[in-house]
């Protein structure tokens, strides 16, 4: 198994489009994660709003979720891979949004986190799955988990420590600002800025008919 990982980062040193689409991919659950999981919990203690508004924003995250992907059913962005980094810019936005302290601000916060991942997550998971290499989709793959499970505990703890040294607001803002910032590394690749999984339209043919 280790020399299957270890194939896929030699894969990903030759693949600078594939490169670049892991890492950023990689970086996704890092910011918004601890946000939802521990900065919630800890904006709904200190704001005396209780465990039901926990529960709603949530709901919010989730639902948004849902329709995010269905607004990809019905429209599909001619490059996938810019409309859903994009997204992700917003939800980095969203993510700040979550420490300003109103529960209507913070309510549209959750929604724009949902509406963007649900968005997001099925025009990536697309453009992951035809930029990688058949033979090292499985490996990448690994990669991606293994990136996910290594680096969440830390972030987690550093989310906390952060709110327990600094306001509120300040690791609310840090994850969200770099969630932004990160994204701004596969819109500016230019193999994945033309890549689109759009099929070829073949042009309709005009028949001159002669009277």
């Amino acid at each position: 198994m280790l020399r299957g990982v270890a194939d896929g980062f030699r894969h990903l040193g030759q693949e600078r489009a594939t490169r670049t689409l892991v890492i950023a991919l990689s970086g996704l659950n890092l910011a918004v994660g601890p946000a939802i999981s521990i900065g919630l919990p800890l904006q709904a203690t200190s704001r005396g709003w209780g465990a039901g508004a926990v529960g709603v924003f949530e709901a919010l995250v989730g639902g948004g979720a849902m329709i995010g992907a269905l607004i990809v059913v019905r429209w599909r962005p001619r490059h996938e891979a810019i409309g859903g980094f994009a997204a992700l810019m917003v939800q980095g936005a969203g993510i700040v949004a979550l420490g300003l302290g109103s529960q209507i601000v913070v309510g549209i916060g959750c929604l724009a986190i949902g509406l963007t991942a649900g968005f997001a997550s099925t025009l990536l998971s697309s453009t992951f799955a035809a930029t990688a290499a058949p033979d090292y989709l499985g490996r990448l793959g690994s990669i991606l988990r293994l990136g996910d499970d290594c680096l969440m505990p830390v972030a987690m703890a550093a989310f906390g420590a952060l709110a327990g040294v600094f306001p509120l607001w300040v690791p609310f803002a840090l994850y969200g600002g770099a969630m932004t910032l990160l994204m701004i590394v596969p819109l500016r690749n230019p193999q994945l800025r033309q890549l689109s999984l759009r099929s070829p339209v073949e042009e309709p043919v005009d028949e001159d008919q002669d009277a």
